[in-house]
This record gives C-alpha cells, sequence and structure tokens, in this order.
C-alpha cells in the first residue's frame, strides 16, 4: 500500500502530524464557513481542503483517520 503512485495516510498517525499538515488557519476556517449553510458542512469542507493540500488528491471519507476528523474538528 505505501508503494501506490498516489498519496495515501499512514497507517499510524503521529502524535504531530495532525498539527503540523492538517491544522487550518482562521482564514481557512472563515472560508468554510462562508461557503457552506449548515454546522456540519464546514468541518466537512475544511476536512476536505486539508486532506487534499497533504495528499494532492481529494480523500474518501473512510480513508481520513478518525485522529485527523478529530482534530480538524476541534481545531477553529
Amino acid at each position: 500500500m505505501e508503494r501506490t503512485a498516489y498519496r495515501v495516510f499512514p497507517r499510524l498517525v503521529m502524535t504531530r502530524e495532525p498539527y503540523l499538515f492538517y491544522s487550518s488557519s482562521a482564514g481557512e476556517a472563515a472560508w468554510a464557513r462562508e461557503q457552506t449553510d449548515t454546522d456540519e458542512h464546514p468541518l466537512a469542507l475544511t476536512l476536505a481542503l486539508k486532506c487534499f493540500q497533504r495528499l494532492g488528491r481529494f480523500a474518501k471519507a473512510r480513508e481520513v483517520p478518525p485522529v485527523v476528523v478529530e482534530h480538524v474538528r476541534r481545531w477553529p
């Protein structure tokens, strides 16, 4: 799995990795809130944005490790 043509999430996400790669800026969080109309959608949009920035592609929901989802959920 690690030798694929596209980037994937590691099997184990290190403790610092969510803070380094998946923390959204205040501008990104504000943009996500402006682009959506419900409370759940900014999380999904921000998660898609951060995964795209890290992986270079949009990740399927089942691919994203729960620790990454929880980190994005708690971040501003």
